[in-house]
């Protein structure tokens, strides 16, 4: 391998970790300026139609 090829590698190398480092600090920017995820719990049931109402209600009478 010529001194220049191992200098060319070895600058490729360096210029991926940086852009991966940039690439990561990204990333970890745009979660922290993210809102959090709702939590959603099974005894939510406020917006979710009864068992009941499913059984009555077919799906393909609304198509």
């Amino acid at each position: 391998m010529f001194p220049y090829e191992a200098e060319a590698i070895t600058r490729a190398n360096i210029e991926d970790r940086l852009r991966e480092a940039t690439h990561r600090r990204l990333v970890r920017e745009v979660r922290a300026g993210a809102p959090a995820p709702k939590e959603t719990t099974t005894s939510d049931q406020s917006r979710r139609h009864s068992r009941l109402w499913r059984l009555v209600h077919l799906p393909h009478a609304y198509t």
